[in-house]
């Protein structure tokens, strides 16, 4: 549901601004909680298996946000992640975006 709000609200922007709906971004949204990352049931299993061997639980541990450039199989990613503390102690979001 994250990712396909995310999306919908990309969308909505790009047509406010005029631009074409082709360019927009690549986008998956994922949970983690403590070492496991969870994607929508579209999302490649190669994303969540990278972002699992980040550890994410224990880089989001100060409470800050987490980001960094990655690659996965030849692409470029944006990757910033977020604990959500009201969902449990070691539980937070994750984004990929790539540009197309």
């Amino acid at each position: 549901h994250l990712e396909e709000a995310l999306k919908h609200d990309l969308v909505e922007d790009a047509l406010k601004a005029g631009d074409s709906r082709t360019k927009l971004p690549l986008v998956y949204v994922f949970v983690f909680a403590g070492p496991r990352v969870y994607g929508a049931p579209v999302t490649p299993i190669v994303n969540s298996e990278f972002l699992q061997g980040l550890g994410l639980a224990a880089k989001t541990d100060g409470g800050g946000v987490f980001h960094q450039p990655v690659e996965i199989t030849g692409r470029a990613y944006g990757l910033a992640a977020r604990r959500t503390p009201k969902m449990g102690p070691d539980v937070g979001i994750a984004v990929l975006r790539s540009e197309i």
